[in-house]
């Protein structure tokens, strides 16, 4: 297990970028945040070379997830989405923003987010939070 650590740590090689998300994620779960952590702060977001999916994912784990929660890291995840993607994409992308502002006490603004992304989005998607 050491040896994978020290392989995922060390990579931004997509399939050792899931194992070590994965990982973080069992962590945060388990209630071990500081390890999340670690593991999630050493995955090299900022090099842009993930999928809208990733970012989201990371973003609603550091926003829902870790105990503490860390929305501003959140926010630079999904900072990182084109604003060129399709609408149904960004309705997802919406989704997390707006979820993110309701957990940070920002429920009115929050909320308009929601609500644009449930006009595109089905409903039980917007409404699983």
């Amino acid at each position: 297990a050491d040896k994978i650590a020290a392989i995922t740590l060390a990579s931004d090689k997509p399939e050792y970028v899931n194992i070590q998300y994965n990982r973080a994620v069992v962590y945060a779960l388990a209630g071990q945040g500081d390890k999340a952590k670690t593991l999630l702060d050493a995955i090299p977001w900022d090099t842009g070379n993930f999928g809208m999916s990733m970012y989201l994912s990371g973003a609603l784990t550091y926003c829902d997830l870790l105990n503490p929660p860390d929305p501003a890291r959140a926010q630079q995840l999904l900072n990182h989405v084109p604003a060129s993607a399709p609408s149904s994409s960004l309705a997802y992308v919406w989704d997390a923003q707006g979820w993110l502002l309701v957990r940070s006490g920002h429920m009115d603004e929050g909320l308009k987010y929601l609500n644009a992304a449930n006009a595109i989005i089905l409903p039980a998607t917007v409404h699983y939070h």
